[in-house]
């Protein structure tokens, strides 16, 4: 069917402006049709860098976490080394142990009523403070340490006397 234009010949558009109309057209359909692909892209680019960054985000979580466990780990670890070094220290000294020995038989022959009120032990000496109530029981503690035999040295510090308390000897023994 032919195209019938019922308007005036002198309305109707020149030639030239109906091509630059049309490739207007063109150009606007086009810049639409790219300005929709443009943002569906930039909605897409969005969610997949969102996606993205929250997997980062859990990523870290969890890498804070272990690090976490590492570090306690490696306080205990730290702490386990001390540990360590320190027995070893203490498994090189020489011990009192024979000391130990001698005291717990010193506790055997101390007389009634008397009291260790302070004790030091060394590797080869040991030195004792003893309460006594009277001359009597500080003479029988003498006595009985001398003959008993635990200690080869015997040597008497200090000796003082309080009315309330009685008699009051430091030894410092050696064996």
């Amino acid at each position: 069917m032919p195209a019938i234009n019922l308007l005036p010949k002198d309305l109707t558009p020149k030639e030239g402006v109906v091509k630059v109309s049309d490739l207007i057209k063109k150009f606007v359909t086009i810049g639409f049709i790219g300005l929709l692909i443009s943002l569906l892209a930039f909605i897409g680019f969005y969610y997949y860098i969102n996606e993205k960054i929250k997997e980062a985000q859990t990523r870290q979580d969890r890498i804070k976490i272990e690090i976490s466990a590492l570090e306690q780990t490696e306080v205990r670890l730290v702490l386990v080394k001390d540990r360590i070094q320190k027995s070893e220290s203490i498994l090189s000294v020489d011990t009192a142990k024979n000391e130990v020995v001698s005291l717990s038989s010193l506790l055997e022959i101390l007389p009634v009523g008397s009291e260790i009120s302070q004790t030091v032990l060394s590797q080869n000496e040991t030195t004792v403070v003893i309460d006594l109530p009277s001359s009597k029981t500080l003479s029988e503690l003498l006595a009985r340490l001398v003959s008993s035999g635990i200690y080869s040295t015997i040597g008497i510090t200090s000796l003082g006397y309080n009315q309330l308390t009685g008699y009051s000897i430091a030894l410092r023994l050696a064996g």
